[in-house]
């Protein structure tokens, strides 16, 4: 009896050990839920600051591409609309030199009318005599 009481004692105890570590065991693995539940969390947030940021970089790159595109657009006109001021340019200054000649051969003209006059005026004058 006494050896059975012992055993007992013995096996009241070993249960009693082992409901203590089950209990340590349940609160360590609800400890370890509570901090990967966290670390997830914290991953999320990074992820999802990482994507943030991610997508705020696109948004500045597809800004400058545009700002770029704009500029070389910008630079396109303003070659094409000096070529064409260069081309009026040159344009009005053959219509001077055209003038220039016009205003030469008038004069020349002027000049041979004069000449006509005056050899015109000479014969009417030895004419008379």
């Amino acid at each position: 009896a006494a050896e059975r009481e012992a055993s007992e004692k013995a096996a009241a105890k070993a249960l009693g050990e082992s409901q203590e570590l089950h209990k340590a065991a349940v609160a360590e693995v609800a400890m370890l839920t509570a901090e990967a539940a966290a670390a997830q969390s914290a991953a999320e947030r990074a992820a999802s600051a990482a994507k943030a940021e991610a997508d705020t970089s696109a948004a500045r790159m597809r800004e400058l591409e545009e700002a770029f595109a704009k500029a070389q657009e910008a630079e396109a006109e303003a070659k094409q609309e000096a070529s064409l001021s260069e081309a009026r340019a040159t344009y009005a200054e053959k219509k001077a030199a055209e003038a220039e000649a016009k205003a030469v051969a008038a004069e020349a003209g002027a000049a041979a009318a004069e000449d006509r006059a005056a050899a015109a005026e000479a014969k009417a004058v030895a004419a008379e005599a």
